[in-house]
């Protein structure tokens, strides 16, 4: 808002008279022109009055910005690719020796095709001559514990990386499952040969987000499915601007993780650049009187920026498909909100959880996971194996033995869930504390904790407080407050180690019942 007087002294007969004195205003965005044409964003602006000594009040307003998201710009920006295989890939874009898993990141929009195959279980760097990455399906460990060979849909063991090499397993359609935007992926469809699932991300409706493909047989039963990461995002340690993060744990153990959780999504991030434009007040010529008031103002509208808390996909305890993400309650609830999801069909799922079902034990819970990857075990999972995120894991104690990839691993290629102990660093004793003389934090939380790398303190790393899903009912609770983050062994044979941490304890080595919904914090290989 501002105020105009506008008057003159008149003399005359040795009479002096206070008269009003019209005015009239004119613009400049740069100071050097001036005109009488208000700039389109200033929606509204009294441009003339009849002045007076008294004065008087108007009210400017400007149009709203479409505001910019940085994220969303870098991806519709990044240059379109054509029948891209995924497999055949670096994070770079460079063309690279085949690699594949249950998660594919995509970095520009296009058209892409991934191969069908069981999780990791064809990589070329581990296995240059024949690509068949058997550690990843056939365990180098025996016990009633240990699944081997792993299964498949059918409760099969698995006998060749390729799933249509396998007994009884004929692709015959390939569809989407779920997406958190709306037209993100597109066209999924098998390809001609039979060999690869194929699908569109297109340049009009790429935005940061997730979806679930899968592959099914002539029956409808989904047979695998994969997970599509659509971000700006790159992992590694070269040939990025964010580069994994290698933390010291507090038993001197050192480990490369993502600078973000499996499937994060940036907070939206709206700008607002700043408006400016000066306007000057000039008196109008009036009989016997010659303007020489003027008066200069500034309008403007400051830049901006809002920042909403990110999200990222949850993960049931040795399953490999991804849950939708949930966002903060505004009104400070622990009940979070679900993120909106789309399913095949194209209709909108706002503020709705995955369906739930009590899957059974043992294989039968492994196999219900995989032919329904979006639906969500309020059970105790599968209640028996050590090994389904590391295939040789026999033990129950925590520790910082080697991880072997597994085929139900839900991370991107050359990636895993860490050993157990990997976050013990996160406290200077290594163990729960809620003292936070003890936390290996950098002050102030932000809904989520900054921790040191390392005892040098001289870099961090950011979990965010993504929260959970409840294990009996996948109803999101805590986003902003809480975090739970899997790693990849066992507590028992219903648990599994975890990070958890609010802003008044640090648990660097946690236990939950396995079918929580907690995030993933990727490690390489």
């Amino acid at each position: 808002s501002y105020t105009v007087k506008s008057y003159a002294t008149v003399s005359g007969g040795g009479v002096d008279k206070v008269v009003p004195i019209p005015w009239e205003v004119e613009f400049s965005e740069d100071g050097i022109v001036w005109n009488k044409n208000k700039p389109a964003w200033l929606t509204a602006f009294t441009e003339n009055g009849e002045g007076g000594t008294s004065a008087a009040s108007y009210t400017a307003t400007v149009a709203a910005q479409n505001a910019s998201d940085k994220h969303t710009i870098a991806l519709k920006d990044a240059t379109p690719v054509t029948n891209y295989d995924l497999s055949t890939h670096d994070y770079q874009g460079k063309t690279a020796p085949m690699r594949t898993a249950n998660c594919y990141i995509v970095n520009a929009s296009g058209t892409y095709r991934l191969p069908l195959v069981y999780g990791n279980a064809v990589d070329y760097v581990k296995v240059p001559g024949t690509g068949k990455n058997t550690s990843a399906y056939i365990a180098g460990a025996s016990g009633s514990n240990i699944l081997s060979p792993f299964i498949n849909h059918r409760g099969s063991a698995i006998t060749d990386p390729y799933i249509y090499n396998n007994a009884n397993c004929t692709p015959d359609n390939c569809t989407l499952v779920w997406q958190d935007e709306p037209n993100l992926v597109t066209n999924v469809a098998l390809s001609s040969d039979g060999h690869f699932l194929e699908f569109t991300v297109g340049q009009a409706t790429i935005h940061q987000g997730n979806a679930v493909v899968a592959v099914s047989d002539a029956s409808n039963t989904v047979m695998w499915s994969w997970h599509i990461w659509v971000t700006d995002y790159k992992p590694g340690t070269t040939g990025t601007t964010t580069p994994d993060k290698e933390i010291t744990n507090y038993q001197g153990y050192k480990y490369k993780l993502m600078t973000v959780n499996l499937g994060w999504c940036d907070g939206k991030e709206t700008t607002y650049v700043e408006r400016t434009v000066q306007v000057r007040f000039k008196q109008k010529p009036t009989a016997g009187y010659t303007p020489a008031a003027t008066q200069t103002i500034t309008v403007k509208q400051k830049a901006h920026t809002i920042t909403a808390l990110g999200n990222s996909t949850y993960y049931q305890w040795g399953r490999k498909d991804p849950f939708v993400g949930v966002l903060e309650n505004p009104n400070g609830s622990s009940y979070s909100i679900n993120k909106t999801w789309y399913d095949a069909s194209g209709a909108t799922h706002t503020n709705e959880r995955p369906a739930t079902s009590s899957f059974p034990y043992y294989d039968a819970c492994i196999t219900s996971g995989i032919t329904q990857p979006n639906t969500f075990s309020d059970s105790n999972m599968d209640s028996k194996y050590t090994n389904l995120w590391s295939a040789n894991n026999t033990v129950y104690s925590a520790n910082n033995n080697s991880v072997v990839k597994t085929i139900y691993d839900p991370c991107p290629a050359g990636y895993s869930l860490p050993p157990s102990n990997v976050y013990t660093g996160f406290t200077t004793t290594g163990q729960i504390t809620s003292d936070s003389s003890e936390f290996n934090v950098q002050q102030p939380w932000n809904k989520g904790w900054n921790f040191y790398c390392n005892s040098s303190k001289s870099e961090t790393v950011f979990i965010p407080a993504t929260g959970y899903r409840y294990y009996d009912s996948a109803v999101p609770r805590f986003m902003g407050k809480d975090a739970g983050s899997w790693v990849a062994g066992t507590h028992s044979v219903s648990y599994g180690w975890d990070l958890y941490f609010y802003s008044a304890h640090v648990v660097p080595q946690n236990h939950h019942s396995r079918n929580y919904g907690f995030a993933v914090r990727p490690a390489q290989e």
